[in-house]
């Protein structure tokens, strides 16, 4: 017999569906310029955001990553979609595994996070080529980052295929995105088109409508080509500087609505030869607790720094090339390996003088292993495994080609070359007008001559006979980027097949890798751990497997990038 329906049941239901849908009706952030402030549903509302970047965490702790930021009292996060981590070439695209960016979404809602999101096209984040793919410079005339037809064509083709995407997660539409950013840091790029910008405001509005708050973020110095009529101005800084300087010339701008640091600096990021960079916690608590006294919105960045696996690396340019290193801590709240900072800690006291922050105790830091010496057995010469590296055999050509033209996006090229006449004497050997975009290994019949590098004034002195095999390994130290003319340990690691990436002793500062603990396969399995070292392999090569990182250790002089007096450094880059 079927169980009696209540006759209450039916008046109810429709009243409680119709809630629903005005519930999601009514879902909304927006800008509320009289009263200098942003509405949530109506609501007032200020975001306390951290930046976590999916794509330098394994998938399998990006829960985690979320939980603690959450638990540290923050209500929003802050990411970057690296165009070329998802579209390797043209036309194709991968949204797989560490790739899948609505799986990272969905694991920020269920730790009840909004989200601020960032899709470029230019990124910078200190990624690879500044997250455009490699591929664009196939077009040897192309003009990045501006309205020129080859970039904007790239440029529409991924957003096509991106924005629809997150259009269901943007919050009006019942998911967590808030707003979005256009470009990144535009006024600090030279180009200052301002027809390229409104390109990209119209493209990301005829995909997403017009609900959706749009914003743009520089810092104080690029807020002249950086903005744009109808997005929303938003600048960045760290403790160090000036804020009520900054913020007032933000006005300037934007002169009503809420006050919004899009990148407060947590910390820095690190490059190799150079120390390891650290913010006081007392610095950072203080400029968080002013911008908050001032009823402003913050993104601490980094909240969460992680790390650049494989060859996702960037570079700088000052003047000269300055290539990041593997570890992205940033000194950030979270460390590296996702444990929480004493940093973290006194900036969850600052929230909570402000908003509510989740009730419960963070986790404790994940248990360490330590482990070793372990031997390493050599398995053979690099240049011995050329026809398993390459069974298609080499590609010919009567003058070099660069990585792009042979389609190699990371990693190393070997070219190579027999000498048309005997050398007794010495005789120099470089590549003029910083041809050599990169960092060069150099070999005479397999025996390792020196190294080459880009920006620096140095020569190699070989020997040889007609005939001769001549051999340089070209190392792609991430877009913009250099190397090192010192011989020491250097190279790149591999656990069961997963690159960790490089490594660089003498160079420095970092002299640990973080092994997530997911890549180890369980007690009782063999882990099988691969070297590429590539300057000095010692007789009995070892490693250690440490319970806490080593990342501000310089064994070898900081290294200064400097000419002769009144030389000129030639440049040449993307």
């Amino acid at each position: 017999m079927a169980p009696k329906r209540s006759p209450c049941l039916s008046s109810l239901l429709l009243p409680f569906l119709t809630l629903l849908l005005h519930q999601a009706d009514t879902r909304s952030f927006v800008v509320d310029r009289d009263h200098n402030r942003f509405l949530l549903n109506g609501v007032p509302f200020r975001y306390v955001s951290g930046s976590l970047h999916y794509f330098r965490v394994p998938r399998v702790l990006w829960a985690d990553r979320l939980f603690k930021m959450r638990m540290s009292g923050l209500n929003a996060i802050q990411f970057y979609v690296p165009w070329n981590y998802h579209e390797p070439e043209p036309g194709v695209y991968n949204f797989n595994g560490s790739r899948d960016l609505i799986a990272f979404l969905n694991e920020a809602n269920k730790a009840n996070l909004l989200v601020i999101l960032r899709p470029g096209p230019y990124i910078c984040a200190e990624w690879e080529m500044g997250g455009l793919p490699s591929w664009l410079l196939r077009k040897p005339k192309i003009h990045l980052r501006t309205s020129d037809p080859d970039f904007l064509a790239a440029v529409d083709s991924w957003f096509q295929v991106l924005l629809p995407k997150i259009y269901p997660w943007l919050y009006h539409n019942g998911g967590n995105i808030i707003s979005i950013q256009v470009e990144n840091e535009y006024g600090s790029y030279k180009a200052c088109d301002f027809s390229y910008m409104r390109h990209l405001a119209g493209l990301f509005r005829t995909i997403l409508g017009d609900k959706i708050l749009l914003f743009t973020t520089d810092g104080p110095e690029g807020l002249k080509c950086g903005t744009l009529q109808g997005l929303y101005t938003t600048v960045d800084f760290g403790p160090a500087d000036n804020m009520t300087k900054i913020f007032t010339q933000l006005r300037k701008y934007e002169p009503h609505g809420p006050l919004v640091n899009s990148e407060y600096y947590t910390g820095w990021l690190d490059y190799w030869g150079q120390n390891h960079s650290t913010r006081s916690i007392p610095a950072v608590t203080k400029g968080l607790e002013n911008m908050l006294k001032l009823g402003a919105s913050v993104n601490m960045y980094m909240f969460h720094g992680g790390t650049n696996f494989g060859y996702w690396n960037g570079a700088d340019e000052k003047g000269y090339f300055l290539p990041i290193t593997t570890s992205y801590d940033y000194d950030a709240p979270l460390s590296e390996a996702g444990d929480p900072t004493p940093k973290l800690f006194a900036l969850r006291n600052v929230i909570s003088k402000f908003q509510e922050i989740p009730l419960g105790p963070l986790p404790a830091p994940s248990p360490k292993m330590m482990l070793g010496p372990l031997t390493l057995h050599l398995d053979g010469s690099l240049l011995a495994f050329l026809d398993f590296l390459c069974p298609q055999g080499p590609i010919r050509s009567i003058l070099p080609m660069t990585f792009e033209a042979v389609k190699q996006d990371h990693g190393f090229m070997l070219y190579r070359t027999h000498l048309v006449n005997t050398f007794t004497e010495p005789t120099s050997f470089w590549v003029p007008n910083n041809g050599l975009h990169d960092r060069a290994y150099v070999m005479v019949n397999g025996v390792f001559q020196g190294v080459l590098e880009r920006n620096i004034k140095h020569r190699l002195f070989l020997t040889g006979k007609m005939g001769d095999k001549l051999d340089v390994l070209v190392e792609n130290m991430g877009r913009l980027s250099f190397g090192s003319n010192s011989s020491d340990f250097k190279g790149q690691v591999w656990i069961n097949g997963f690159n960790l990436g490089r490594y660089w002793t003498k160079r420095g500062p970092q002299q640990t890798l973080y092994v997530p603990k997911p890549l180890l396969f369980p007690r009782g399995t063999f882990n099988k751990i691969t070297l590429l070292e590539l300057e000095n392999v010692p007789p009995r090569p070892q490693i250690q497997f440490l319970d806490r990182p080593i990342l501000n250790s310089t064994l070898y002089r900081t290294y200064l990038y400097s000419l002769s007096a009144g030389e000129q450094m030639e440049l040449s880059g993307h």
